[in-house]
């Protein structure tokens, strides 16, 4: 796993024989440096307002790939259950992967708003709208900003207007639009948000 090894070792004292040592070591938080690398590696590419479909659901998961990390290979299998449709599969594959990390863990965002994306896709606005929103939050505790984080927040603001809750709808856009620094992404948002103020008139 990755936070965790074991080591062995054969000791030979000479005439007092010899002594076997084992020893587990496990660590419990990554480092900012590490988070940051976690982020800038498992950014997810699609906003929702311009989703791709699910060939791109984890564009870091290049084809089938056998792996002895247990996260890659629970992540393989959520692809290829995307791809296959079975939301429920890749949901079920998700939560497996989520379990293995640590609280404070970057992906843990990643994975929580792939399964806002899965909600979605299986027509539960409700538990969608709760994974957008624990995705966020999970960003806040952490304290950053990227890719990820602005797909939840277009992923809130796409429950919220399919709910009827239109002004909700536009302030979670507006908070996507706030952290985008790309211009087509902040293009397709402003579309999205012209939308929504026609239907609000």
């Amino acid at each position: 796993a990755r936070n965790m090894s074991l080591d062995y070792a054969f000791l030979p004292f000479d005439s007092l024989g010899s002594a076997h040592k084992i020893s587990l070591a496990f660590r419990f938080a990554n480092t900012k440096e590490e988070n940051a690398a976690v982020r800038d590696a498992y950014m997810s590419p699609n906003l929702l307002i311009n989703d791709p479909g699910a060939e791109k659901f984890m564009p870091e998961i290049k084809g089938v790939k056998l792996s002895s990390d247990p996260y890659q290979g629970y992540l393989a299998q959520a692809q290829i259950y995307a791809e296959l449709k079975n939301y429920a599969g890749a949901a079920a594959k998700c939560r497996a992967a989520i379990a293995l990390l640590p609280v404070n863990d970057a992906r843990r965002t990643y994975l929580l708003e792939r399964q806002g994306w899965l909600a979605l896709k299986e027509r539960n606005l409700p538990r969608a709208k709760q994974f957008y929103i624990d995705a966020i939050q999970s960003a806040k505790k952490q304290r950053y900003a990227d890719r990820v984080v602005i797909n939840a927040y277009c992923g809130l603001a796409y429950s919220m207007e399919h709910a009827g809750d239109i002004l909700a709808a536009v302030l979670n856009y507006n908070h996507a639009l706030e952290l985008t620094a790309k211009a087509n992404i902040a293009k397709e948002i402003e579309k999205a948000l012209k939308r929504l103020r026609a239907l609000d008139k």
